[in-house]
């Protein structure tokens, strides 16, 4: 886990009270609480108003004190501005290591299949299709940056499995060009109509009967032999 640069604030005879440390988020933080940036160099530093009474100045610090805990960083405050906070107010919490990246495909997947509705239909689609940030356009741009990986990072001989992932990359492209549209094609399905498997069952009940096998009757020698017409006998010479 990466550890964050720790920000000290101190009160200072001239000064008032200083901020020191830190990087450019946590100077932002300062920044967006008020503080005033002073100093030179690429790291500067930042100051309460110098108009502040001492209790004002305390308050303050306090208040950056908590900001900067609840965002990571360690502080180290004056015992003369107040306590710090003993953890941070938020610790966002890390991904386990054991979630499935494709939740949210199957979530989609389960979404479209417990829905009626051309209108959720269109939703979904659009999460899947849209062009550019739908589901299968990231998709394609794994599979292009992993052609781009093997291009810049494998050896030379790999060149086979580079061809593959820019060829894969091309068919996923189309698709998500050629799939662009469905989302609106959903959104325009009337809502009044049979569910496709009950058209497709009544369609089964009414259309006659069809065999399975085609057979031709052929007839036997015999009755070939009683129906044939009789030929003429040859004249012997």
């Amino acid at each position: 886990m990466t550890t964050l640069p720790a920000v000290a604030i101190s009160r200072l005879s001239v000064s008032g009270v200083v901020a020191d440390g830190g990087d450019p988020l946590s100077r932002q933080l300062l920044k967006h609480l008020g503080w005033i940036e002073t100093g030179s160099g690429h790291e500067p530093w930042y100051h309460t108003a110098l108009d502040m009474s001492r209790a004002w100045q305390n308050a303050e610090a306090t208040k950056a004190a908590v900001l900067l805990t609840a965002a990571g960083y360690p502080v180290q405050l004056d015992p003369s501005l107040g306590t710090p906070p003993d953890q941070p107010a938020f610790v966002p919490s890390p991904a386990p290591e054991e979630a499935d990246p494709a939740l949210g495909v199957l979530s989609l997947i389960d979404r479209l299949k417990g829905t009626d509705s051309p209108q959720d239909a269109a939703e979904i689609a659009a999460t899947a299709f849209t062009p550019d940030t739908g589901v299968l356009a990231r998709l394609q741009e794994l599979v292009e940056a992993g052609a781009e990986w093997v291009r810049d990072h494998g050896p030379e001989d790999t060149d086979d499995l580079h061809d593959v992932l820019d060829d894969a990359s091309a068919v996923l492209y189309d698709l998500t060009l050629g799939l662009a549209t469905v989302p609106e094609d959903f959104r325009t399905l009337p809502t009044d109509h049979s569910p496709m498997p009950a058209r497709a069952t009544a369609a089964r009940l009414t259309s006659p009967a069809m065999p399975t096998t085609h057979t031709h009757d052929v007839p036997s020698t015999a009755t070939r032999t009683a129906t044939a017409p009789d030929e003429p006998r040859r004249r012997a010479r």
